[in-house]
């Protein structure tokens, strides 16, 4: 059985971090599952386009004419930095009764009831980095990723998506029109996908209002079917009801494309509501690896990561340390993540309602 320094080493924290999983991460495992840790701070984003071009004519025994090649760009921009700390005092540890506890303990299961305590809050600043990952993938699949850190600073990364992948519906084509046809748009959205990456929309994903609209229509309700292939994706079993991200499978709709909604919202900093998804917005996605969507962890600045001169590169690291007095124990979360488009081309964001 390990020590209590065993267990509270940096060491040991950082592997159960990383182990522990998130339930707010539909977005992120669905669209967003391939991770890479990198030893800097910045992270280089590298991009390459080139249009549908075709090889020009030439005269017989004539010289070869010259071509174009793709144009490529590449920018270096530093990682999301969340490093939170959480204090637990000596008479929050020993002194409070916590649920599911004996009312008359003893030193053994007090200590048990201590460790759980501390593994559960643990557990909690791991959830709240997982839910700020999410947070991150939503504005990714926009095309642009702004946040603010708590000293005002503000960050803005720009995957420089085509504009024309920005749809805003108007008139009868809104969907909460009775002579819309929401296929239509599908179509549209895949063919805008296919001319700029070659790709095709496979996943749509629904803001609340957009998924009511969605099957309130008539088009939709002859055309939205839950087919049996489609029970089982990868290890997610569609067969329940709300997925345990928060995510509900509508159906397969034209082309064999799945449909979600997903209205799951967090809570800032500043205590105001973020949705995810837009609640008036359809957001259209090509899911394949060829769409190099990532998400990159920059590595940890910490002088007790570096140990011995080395760089550690992790998803996470966390540590913990005493202050004599007022007595207290302080654990640390720390994580620099960015999801990366490297594809940007591969999804629509199209306002349908």
């Amino acid at each position: 059985m390990p020590t209590s320094a065993e267990v509270l080493h940096h060491s040991t924290m950082t592997r159960v971090v990383n182990e522990i999983r998130n339930p707010l991460s539909f977005i992120k495992n669905m669209f967003f599952s391939q991770e890479e840790t990198v030893p800097t701070r910045h992270i280089e984003i590298g991009t390459i386009r080139r249009g549908r071009h075709i090889a020009p004519f030439v005269k017989r025994d004539g010289a070869a004419l010259m071509v174009t090649g793709a144009t490529e760009g590449s920018r270096l921009v530093k990682p999301a930095h969340i490093r939170i700390k959480r204090p637990m005092s000596p008479s929050e540890l020993m002194n409070k009764r916590r649920a599911g506890s004996v009312i008359h303990i003893d030193k053994g299961g007090l200590q048990a009831a201590m460790r759980r305590y501390m593994a559960r809050e643990l557990g909690f600043m791991a959830i709240d980095i997982g839910n700020s990952e999410e947070y991150l993938c939503a504005q990714a699949l926009r095309g642009i990723i702004t946040y603010e850190s708590d000293d005002e600073e503000s960050f803005e990364v720009d995957f420089q998506r085509d504009a024309s992948l920005t749809v805003t519906l108007t008139g009868s084509d809104l969907w909460t029109d009775p002579l819309s046809r929401p296929s239509a748009n599908f179509l549209n959205a895949s063919e805008l996908v296919n001319d700029l990456s070659e790709g095709r929309i496979t996943d749509v994903i629904l803001g609340a209002d957009a998924r009511n609209a969605f099957l309130a229509n008539a088009e939709v309700e002859k055309k939205l079917t839950f087919q049996p292939e489609h029970i089982r994706f990868g290890t997610i079993d569609l067969s329940t009801n709300f997925l345990d991200s928060g995510a509900l499978f509508l159906g397969s709709y034209v082309h064999g494309v799945r449909v979600w909604s997903y209205a799951r919202k967090v809570l800032l900093p500043d205590g105001t509501e973020y949705e995810l998804i837009r609640p008036d917005y359809a957001e259209f996605i090509w899911r394949h690896p060829s769409a190099e969507r990532v998400v990159y962890y920059g590595a940890i600045e910490d002088m007790d990561a570096l140990g011995e001169g080395n760089v550690l590169e992790a998803k996470r690291f966390s540590k913990s340390w005493t202050t004599p007095d007022p007595s207290a124990r302080m654990v640390l979360v720390e994580s620099n993540p960015l999801p990366c488009l490297r594809r940007p081309d591969t999804s629509v964001s199209m306002k349908v309602v």
